[in-house]
């Protein structure tokens, strides 16, 4: 059976996960005691040590476990293995920087190349007035514009025999490189110059994600930590950076079992949607997502193409089936799913996923098959490794967190 588990640092800012000491080889083992990893801050069962992510074995290695899909291997290899251009060890989630400014992200994979400045976004702009702002509201019927400015969960750049063909592609595991500008409200997140997590933008000034990619051992992680960059296709080049003002967290928040796995970026500037830039639909209520019924669910992200390989520069894509909620029960422990969770992927053959680096993207469905507007059902949260058989993915529910994202809009 699989195992969910707690995340948690090394002494050398390494990702790590909480787990039993006979999991932990020992020569890691003796290296972590060593550094003074094996501390109650770490890891809340003082039973078990924070061990590095690439060491933990047996029980069929990491992908036994319930793991955050966050980008673990690319900071892995951020940290050990680094472009020729000397540059500071980053700090990680959640300490804080080591001076008050700004660290910009720098093109992942290419860390000599200077990094574009954080601004407004320079797009082209659908005509609205000065003084206008997209409202909390969601449309009540598909199809309905926001604030009357543009509509919310429309794909651009696509053509209609393009979306058909998706419906028999795979992803982001198993999947194809998404057109350019064809899902403009996917979001990719950086902490201290590290590419983390996706996330989505739901209005001007917004971004929706996961918890667990900015909360850590019950600490928050700083909002001058994260950058967002919105309109990306290719991640080295494409878009433009936001700098974070604050960050919510569920107050419920469980990183042990991944409940209320959520949280809320207010942005630094208001974003102007255009082709590259839109927001997505939030459901119009709590029954717009039922857990019951097989849908088509859309998913986009840069995370890793397999468990534990590299994550993607451009954005990937893939089509997979919602799956009901008494089935994805028995795939996991009853107790780990809730209602307050929907599950998406291919019970009997697996090879369709979402996978880490995807962690706190949007999951979007389409309620009427004729309209050309998506609506957020889900965020990117745990999964039993990746794409595997009779395991599924498991997402936050949006429409079960509507009042929770109006009352926190500042």
């Amino acid at each position: 059976p699989a195992h969910s588990v707690q995340t948690c640092f090394t002494g050398d800012n390494l990702p790590a996960v909480c787990v039993d000491q006979s999991l932990c080889p020992p020569s890691a083992a003796d290296d972590l005691s060593d550094r003074q990893v094996y501390t109650s801050s770490n890891c809340t069962d003082e039973r078990q040590v924070c061990c590095p992510m690439r060491d933990v074995n047996g029980h069929g290695g990491l992908d036994a476990f319930i793991v955050p899909r966050w980008d673990w291997q690319e900071w892995l290899q951020n940290w050990t293995y680094r472009p020729p251009t000397p540059i500071p060890h980053p700090n990680v989630p959640p300490y804080p920087p080591a001076s008050g400014s700004v660290v910009l992200p720098p093109y992942p994979g290419q860390g000599e190349v200077p990094p574009p400045s954080v601004v407004q976004a320079n797009i082209s702009v659908i005509s609205q007035p000065a003084t206008s702002s997209t409202p909390a509201s969601v449309p009540s019927a598909p199809g309905a514009p926001v604030g009357g400015v543009t509509s919310c969960g429309a794909r651009t750049n696509i053509v209609q025999k393009d979306i058909e063909m998706q419906e028999n592609l795979g992803f982001i595991v198993g999947g194809q490189v998404a057109q350019a500008n064809t899902w403009p409200w996917v979001v990719a997140v950086y902490s201290s110059g590290r590419f983390i997590c996706g996330a989505s933008l739901i209005d001007k000034d917004h971004v929706l994600c996961a918890a667990h990619c900015v909360s850590h051992g019950g600490r928050i992680t700083r909002a001058e930590q994260i950058q967002v960059q919105i309109g990306a296709h290719d991640r080295r080049g494409s878009g433009q950076y936001y700098k974070v003002d604050k960050i919510v967290v569920h107050s419920g928040y469980n990183e042990r079992i991944m409940q209320n796995d959520i949280s809320m970026f207010k942005l630094g500037s208001p974003v102007s949607f255009g082709k590259t830039a839109a927001p997505v639909c939030l459901p119009p209520n709590t029954a717009s997502c039922p857990d019951s019924t097989k849908m088509n669910a859309y998913l986009a992200g840069w995370g890793t193409t397999s468990a534990g390989g590299s994550t993607s520069n451009e954005l990937r894509e893939v089509t997979v089936p919602t799956i009901p909620l008494k089935d994805c029960q028995r795939a996991y422990d009853s107790n780990m799913v809730t209602t307050k969770q929907i599950c998406a992927g291919f019970l009997g053959q697996g090879g369709k996923d979402t996978c880490q680096g995807d962690s706190g993207g949007p999951m979007v469905v389409k309620m009427d098959a004729k309209v050309n507007q998506y609506y957020q059902c889900g965020i990117v949260s745990w999964g039993r490794g990746c794409a595997e058989a009779r395991y599924p993915g498991v997402y936050t529910k949006v429409s079960e967190y509507l009042d929770w994202i109006r009352a926190n809009k500042v």
